[in-house]
């Protein structure tokens, strides 16, 4: 049972902390009936034991969460909760004082593999929270890529509303994202000039549509890669087909060539036995005109 003794919103929420776990309500985990947490800082929170106690079941893993598991180097800044491996280049210009008190190597893990490896499932109340680090945009993205983004009912995301981190995305782009994923949309804190609090809510009469439309999309693009692939192979036929036309005519000639060899041998033979006769006529020839030529001196000299 929860604190209040009332059936939970929540079947899971699952939370990408990278560090920032004190920047959350506990009161949203106390609306469910089990909570993941990722989280690299290794001071205990009570509240999380008060939680346990109460009936909700937390599971705390020490990893970083991250859309790219090569960057493992976590800053944390002297701003109350935050951290980041990325650059803070829009924040800076926010809080001229912005400092990195800390930086460590942390372990982490890739997004999708977070996601698939905690046993959420498609069908419940599912709710994500995203920190504000920099990579709260390609975090939607890559999961949205990998059909998993649907799996939640509704997300909780933290941004600015400019980029304030190298890479990151506006609000306004969060958003788009969102919607264009079949959920509906809307920043909380229309009044705050940096910070968006953006909270999703999946549109389950447009899900179905969207999936539909995601399926058509690649099998569109299954269907260009194919047609360029066809188009190659046809270009490789036709070239192949005229290269095998020359080599073929090449193959008739020397063909024709070879058939010829043993008439050509023939005709050599002849004509060599032509020269031996005719040379054994000419020797002959030669004998009888000495001959000749002895008879008429002989009668000469009469």
């Amino acid at each position: 049972m929860n604190p209040q003794n009332t059936p939970p919103t929540y079947d899971m929420i699952i939370a990408l902390d990278a560090g920032q776990k004190d920047r959350w309500s506990i009161s949203q985990f106390s609306r469910a009936k089990n909570v993941v947490v990722a989280n690299v800082s290794d001071a205990p929170n009570p509240e999380f034991e008060r939680l346990r106690q109460a009936g909700t079941s937390i599971s705390e893993h020490a990893v970083a969460v991250t859309a790219d598991a090569s960057n493992n180097v976590l800053q944390q800044f002297n701003l109350p909760g935050l951290s980041s491996s990325r650059q803070p280049t829009g924040l800076i210009q926010l809080y001229p004082g912005l400092k990195v008190i800390s930086s460590k190597r942390v372990q982490t893990v890739h997004v999708v593999d977070f996601i698939k490896s905690v046993g959420v499932e498609k069908g419940y109340e599912n709710r994500l929270i995203l920190p504000m680090n920099g990579e709260e945009g390609e975090y939607l993205e890559l999961l949205a890529g990998a059909d998993l983004l649907t799996i939640f009912t509704s997300i909780h995301v933290s941004v600015g509303r400019t980029a304030l981190f190298e890479g990151a995305p506006a609000a306004d782009e969060v958003i788009a994202t969102l919607r264009n994923s079949a959920f509906i949309a809307l920043d909380t804190s229309p009044n705050d000039p940096h910070l968006a609090t953006i909270e999703a809510a999946l549109d389950k009469s447009r899900e179905g549509l969207h999936t539909v439309t995601k399926r058509l999309n690649s099998t569109l693009s299954a269907n260009e890669v194919l047609t360029a692939t066809n188009d190659d192979l046809r270009e490789q036929l036709s070239a192949t087909e005229k290269k095998l036309q020359t080599i073929s005519s090449e193959f008739g000639l020397a063909k024709k060539r070879a058939d010829r060899v043993p008439a050509l041998e023939r005709q050599i033979e002849d004509l060599h036995a032509r020269i031996r006769k005719i040379d054994a006529e000419f020797q002959r020839s030669n004998i009888q005109l000495s001959v000749m030529k002895d008879l008429m001196t002989q009668m000469s000299s009469r």
